[in-house]
């Protein structure tokens, strides 16, 4: 949580980040409270599924400040809660129970965050403002998938004011990446592939014919390999150790390679070309 709130603070002036609610209702505000800012420039923010607890109060307050473009999956995990671990062993009031160790521990929820809208992260996550295809979309994982998960509530918002530059129009910047994504055979590619990702999580009935099994394993096999040759559209490793420079080139090729990233990128250039002075930027 606190690297989350220092982060903020190299892209938002001093100002409110996070609230966090105690067990006994108490709620408190934890804030950014250094003017220094490394970066006044554009940013996009890339979340999924997984994307939980302090990546989430730090896509939150982002978005709540208007200073990022939250980008990805049709929400983030929602784990909104604090835990401490509680161990018996240190906590014997009996000093006869020590006979019976080790005891064992307790992990205990003490703290609920909120964002500075007041809304609660825990349950719904947060919600981004661009929702990209994703293979996993039909996967249920997230706090509300959970057995016995807290619920999704709000809190008072605080004061807090807008980022004042580059602020863009979401609706545009919704259209424009809508038209880029069903335009392009690669992110078509991508909803493919979540298709038939949540029909096959449908279809769990098997043949005991064992002719039709080795027919349905060939496909699912020729069918990942065209997927990992879309996904990737890399040669595939010799088996030899790769060297530091070869490992930090492949990363590199990764990355720029990576069509989340290039359509983060892109979101950016259209930013900056709705209001050219978003590329007056300050960075320290």
């Amino acid at each position: 949580m606190i690297d989350a709130i220092q982060i903020a603070g190299l892209f938002i002036e001093t100002g409110p980040v996070v609230q966090v609610k105690e067990s006994n209702g108490r709620i408190s505000t934890l804030s950014d409270d250094d003017p220094n800012i490394i970066y006044t420039g554009p940013v996009s923010m890339l979340v999924n599924k997984f994307s939980a607890s302090a990546s989430e109060i730090l896509a939150g307050a982002f978005q709540d400040y208007g200073r990022a473009v939250i980008i990805g999956s049709e929400h983030t995990h929602g784990k909104g809660t604090v835990q401490a671990l509680f161990d018996f062993d240190n906590n014997i009031l009996n000093k006869t129970m020590g006979k019976y160790k080790p005891l064992g521990a307790l992990r205990l929820t003490i703290q609920k965050f909120y964002r500075i809208s007041g809304d609660s992260t825990q349950y719904r996550g947060v919600t981004p403002d661009l929702v990209l295809p994703d293979v996993i979309k039909s996967l249920k994982t997230g706090e509300q998938y959970l057995d016995f998960a807290l619920p999704w509530d709000t809190v008072k918002p605080v004061t807090f004011t807008k980022w004042p530059k580059c602020g863009p129009d979401i609706s545009w910047l919704k259209e424009k990446s809508h038209n880029r994504i069903t335009s392009n055979q690669k992110w078509i590619d991508i909803e493919n592939r979540s298709i038939r990702f949540a029909e096959k999580q449908k279809n769990t009935l098997r043949s005991l014919n064992i002719e039709d099994m080795r027919k349905e394993i060939e496909e699912s096999r020729k069918q990942k390999e065209k997927d990992t040759d879309i996904s990737h559209n890399q040669t595939k490793p010799n088996g030899k150790p790769q060297t530091p420079e070869e490992k930090k080139e492949a990363f590199q090729k990764d990355i720029s390679d990576d069509d989340y990233i290039k359509e983060a990128i892109t979101v950016i250039r259209d930013i900056i070309k709705a209001d050219p002075s978003c590329i007056s930027i300050t960075l320290n």
